[in-house]
């Protein structure tokens, strides 16, 4: 079976030349196949990237030499808003400050299609521009979801969970907020 999917992974690289991938629940994978696979795949591409997403836990159980380059860093991204909600700049500096003594680049975020959408959760809408400042200056890798950045509100049942919004829309949106 691991042979199929590092298969997989070899077809994707040399059809169409990605650069990595993103594992789905990768705390439930089994850590002999994640460092398999990490070894298959640096023979595949050089500097292929491995993430995965990983809810709460110790990070370096995933991320290290022999396994993940990164994970998703769940821990700042509630710290961020629930920072923000409650003036309690000092979760979101703990936090930092633990994340950056395990010395891994972890995948930060403050929306995805997981979550609530950012622009949902602050209490106060003048916090968005912050919290996005603070996503682009604290340490990790940081990613932007489609729409974070016009304040999109609400997680929406699927499809309108990621709405297909054609360009000739873009500079008309009324919630616009250019962050």
């Amino acid at each position: 079976m691991k042979e199929y999917l590092f298969d997989v992974i070899r077809f994707w690289i040399e059809e169409f030349d990605i650069d990595g991938i993103r594992l789905d629940c990768a705390n439930v994978l089994d850590f002999t196949f994640m460092r398999e696979m990490r070894s298959a795949t640096e023979t595949m591409k050089e500097d292929f990237w491995l993430m995965g997403e990983v809810i709460h836990g110790d990070y370096s159980r995933w991320v290290n030499r022999e396994m993940l380059h990164s994970v998703t860093n769940y821990e700042l991204h509630k710290s961020l808003y629930s920072g923000f909600n409650d003036h309690n700049f000092f979760e979101i500096a703990h936090n930092v400050r633990r994340l950056e003594s395990i010395h891994r680049e972890l995948y930060t975020f403050v929306d995805n299609h997981d979550e609530d959408r950012i622009a949902s959760k602050l209490k106060k809408k003048e916090h968005l521009f912050p919290v996005y400042l603070c996503l682009f200056t604290l340490p990790g890798i940081p990613s932007v979801y489609y729409g974070g950045e016009w304040a999109w509100k609400a997680k929406e049942p699927a499809p309108a969970t990621k709405p297909c919004v054609p360009p000739s829309l873009w500079p008309r949106r009324p919630d616009f907020t250019p962050c």
